[in-house]
């Protein structure tokens, strides 16, 4: 029993210091069940899983979400952004939509230093089967951002309550 406690506390101490590296406030209990948040939220935030993807040619990414979502008014959706894109397009892709048009579920937004994105919803957005996003200096041939805006991925997002 003392070996599974000298682990137990060994692998919170792990958990905790990777989570302070990215940026989060951690919360352990005894059962080994971490809740992870961030700095200036008081509700945590549930990975939302999915297949990544980038595309070079249109400095763009995307995750294509395991199970379609609807999100709701007064949710809030966290996306880590990789690339050296300074403003991004950020697109809600609903089933059944074209994913070679701008959508009306779309927000041209400044990259924070920190990389993380926050979109508080006002609407409801449902049936949402891809979250992307957009750099480069013109994206979608709608939107103009600085000429050199670089490329755009979507590394984590993230639901909040």
């Amino acid at each position: 029993m003392f070996l599974f406690n000298k682990f137990k506390e060994l692998s919170i101490a792990i958990i905790t210091i990777l989570a302070l590296v990215r940026g989060y406030t951690v919360t352990a209990t005894t059962t080994l069940s971490v809740s992870l948040k961030t700095k200036d939220q008081s509700s945590p935030c549930t990975s939302i899983p999915g297949r990544i993807g980038i595309s070079p040619q249109w400095k763009s990414g995307w995750i294509d979400l395991d199970n379609v979502q609807d999100f709701h008014a007064g949710e809030t959706i966290e996306l880590e952004v990789g690339g050296s894109a300074s403003q991004i397009l950020v697109r809600l892709l609903a089933k059944g939509d074209d994913p070679n048009l701008v959508s009306p579920s779309s927000w041209d937004l400044e990259v924070p230093e920190d990389r993380l994105v926050k979109i508080e919803f006002q609407n409801k957005y449902p049936d949402i089967e891809q979250i992307s996003v957009h750099g480069g200096p013109n994206p979608f041939g709608v939107y103009q951002f600085d000429e050199n805006n670089g490329s755009a991925t979507l590394e984590k997002v993230w639901k909040c309550e």
